[in-house]
């Protein structure tokens, strides 16, 4: 399995992600995508909203598809 096999599937926020393990500066949505993705362990069982409107990224998350008021 190769290091990018790992990050997870190819997914909003995985570019990012690798961005931020290799010491590049990130701009405050790349940061926010990187997060996602990481907190959803690299989507590995699929491109879906994580259904946590209590955090602070909810609003942007990439894949919600509950709307936002």
């Amino acid at each position: 399995m190769t290091k990018k096999s790992k990050l997870g599937i190819r997914a909003v926020g995985r570019k990012e992600y690798e961005k931020y393990l290799s010491g590049e500066k990130l701009t405050h949505k790349q940061i926010t995508y990187a997060r996602c993705f990481f907190c959803m362990n690299g989507y590995f069982d699929g491109k879906v909203s994580c259904e946590a409107p209590d955090c602070p990224n909810f609003q942007i998350m990439p894949y919600r598809k509950i709307k936002w008021d």
